[in-house]
């Protein structure tokens, strides 16, 4: 015998399991969208933030740069060799008056405090390993003697005939050891499968750990100026009696 009240009953239950259940569906489908929502914010903000470190500049000074490839490469630092290798321009004659040439040349209207690229030939005196580093310098930032970097430079006229039987115009550098360059991160620097923060090449890994040994230089430079700075002040008061 049919009892149509529990059926009815039945029914409203069933109806209402079924309210429930899409009523859940709908909260959860807006808690996981303000999760994706708030995940896509931090990948958007990671990203931005990734994209300014990688346009940072880094320093490093070139004679670190070179011991620390002599150790990649297994070469005494005595048998290491650096060479400026700027082309700025070419003239016909090796006799030719550097001075005389540059003026006569619209296009060699150069100023030395201008920035620029700067490119370098880094090898062993064999042969066997070679690398060029390239960089774009601000000529006015001081270097370790306090001077301007555009104050070691000059223009020099290169000893090897090129092939067309010119001879190369290049920027020299007097300190070339001691110069400190900028590189930017984004040229030394990639992430693997993994997502692993890794070095491009041995030349990075080369900058990078170059650049590691001159911000410790400078920050026990800075920690030793630091000090002296303190103990004047201490000094200071102790032949103060007003402090005491």
């Amino acid at each position: 015998m049919s009892n149509i009240t529990e059926y009815l009953k039945q029914l409203e239950t069933a109806k209402q399991i079924q309210q429930d259940a899409n009523d859940r569906i709908v909260n959860l489908t807006k808690e996981y969208e303000n999760k994706l929502k708030s995940c896509r914010e931090r990948i958007s903000q990671s990203n931005k933030a990734i994209n300014k470190i990688l346009t940072c500049d880094i320093k490093a000074r070139m004679g670190d740069i070179v011991e620390s490839l002599s150790e990649a490469w297994n070469t005494p630092v005595e048998e290491m060799q650096i060479f400026s290798d700027t082309r700025i321009g070419e003239t016909w004659n090796k006799d030719m008056n550097l001075d005389n040439y540059i003026k006569g040349q619209l296009f060699f209207r150069l100023d030395l405090r201008e920035s620029r690229p700067l490119s370098f030939l880094i090898q062993d005196s064999n042969g066997k390993h070679q690398t060029r580093i390239s960089t774009f310098v601000n000529t006015t930032e001081l270097q370790p003697d306090g001077k301007p970097l555009y104050e070691h430079m000059k223009l020099a006229i290169a000893p090897q005939v090129t092939s067309n039987g010119r001879y190369r115009i290049v920027v020299d550098i007097d300190n070339i050891n001691d110069v400190i360059l900028p590189f930017t991160i984004n040229n030394l620097v990639a992430f693997d499968r993994d997502d692993k923060l890794q070095p491009v090449n041995d030349t990075a890994q080369a900058i990078i750990g170059a650049s590691k040994k001159l911000d410790k230089q400078n920050q026990d430079t800075s920690s030793i100026q630091t000090y002296q700075v303190e103990q004047e002040v201490e000094d200071a008061y102790e032949d103060d009696p007003t402090y005491w």
